[in-house]
């Protein structure tokens, strides 16, 4: 295999991406809690990487004759142009999840169970017996959940505190990029928005609320609205430069769009942004108290609900503490 093959293959082109959205957990952490543990958080992104890279290996096995005809992808799937046997690749994969799953297990149960999780949702997209991505919609729900878990890897490789835990931002993240997923899989243009308008819509909905709430609830307003405006900005130079072809739409976004994201957090480290963000979180405390107030009891009341039903979880241990009660009092259930 020559260095370009090395360099530029499947594994290699999503690594940045992969590295990133490992950071972004590691970063909202140390915003919140002030430090992180390094060690951790090296474990952790070597884990995570070792295990992933293996998605990149079967879903290229599982597509080797659909990626021999199509010329654009043989540029980079080594296995499809031959650069690559499916024997040594079988080896790597076998290398790299026995790499990944035992460093995994150094830092907790759970965080183990996240990438046994994103093994199996890859599995259920890549593989020929389920045709997850054949489906809009099977595509749609799954990815959303495998870039969650993906955004949540940081995080959860430090901690397993839930309480909080930006679970509205992360969604946010996650529903964005599964639109740009889609966008790069089925080719999105008018006529297919037309023609998928419940799944466009949901995703654009969805999106939007679950930004809105990050907006009004977490304490880096400023960063948030860094990243409403950066995609607009970076879809005008993509526009202005007209870039054609899938690849080099995906690595603009890896390489401009995903960086941004980092940025738009760390750039609170900087004292007259931190002045700028602190005020604005009061301003905007100050019309949230104002919007409570005048909100009729039946909408406050099931939000506190729901607000008061995340807080009785600290972490997720006190999950798994409740799992283990619940089940333990199912023999006298049906006893």
């Amino acid at each position: 295999m020559g260095l370009k093959k090395f360099i530029y293959n499947s594994i290699m082109i999503s690594l940045p991406k992969n590295i990133i959205q490992f950071l972004l957990g590691i970063v909202l952490f140390t915003i919140i809690f002030g430090h992180f543990d390094t060690i951790k958080a090296v474990i952790g992104l070597v884990a995570f990487v070792a295990t992933y890279s293996c998605v990149y290996i079967f879903n290229d096995i599982f597509d080797i004759e659909e990626d021999k005809k199509d010329k654009e992808k043989l540029e980079w799937k080594i296995i499809a142009s031959g650069e690559l046997g499916i024997d040594k690749a079988v080896t790597i994969l076998i290398a790299m999840l026995l790499l990944g799953l035992s460093l995994s297990t150094f830092l907790s149960l759970w965080f183990f169970a996240m990438m046994l999780l994103l093994l199996f949702l890859n599995l259920l997209h890549s593989s020929p017996f389920t045709k997850f991505k054949k489906s809009l919609y099977k595509t749609s729900i799954n990815m959303t959940l495998i870039e969650f878990i993906k955004y949540s890897t940081g995080w959860f490789a430090l901690t397993n505190n839930i309480s909080h835990f930006p679970v509205w931002f992360i969604l946010t993240l996650s529903l964005a990029y599964t639109f740009s997923y889609i966008t790069y899989k089925f080719k999105l243009d008018i006529k297919w928005v037309k023609n998928n308008k419940v799944v466009a819509g949901s995703i654009a909905l969805l999106t939007m609320g679950s930004y809105i709430i990050s907006l009004l609830v977490y304490t880096f307003p400023v960063s948030m609205i860094i990243l409403f405006i950066a995609p607009v900005i970076v879809l005008l130079i993509s526009k202005l430069f007209s870039w054609e072809g899938r690849m080099k739409n995906m690595l603009f976004i890896e390489y401009v769009l995903l960086p941004l994201l980092l940025i738009s957090l760390l750039i609170l480290t900087n004292p007259v942004v931190k002045s700028m963000n602190e005020k604005l979180v009061e301003s905007i405390d100050s019309y949230k108290e104002l919007a409570s107030n005048a909100m009729p009891s039946i909408i406050v009341k099931p939000l506190e609900n729901i607000t008061s039903t995340i807080k009785a979880y600290e972490s997720l241990d006190d999950i798994e503490e409740k799992i283990n009660t619940t089940f333990s009092k199912l023999p006298e259930l049906f006893s």
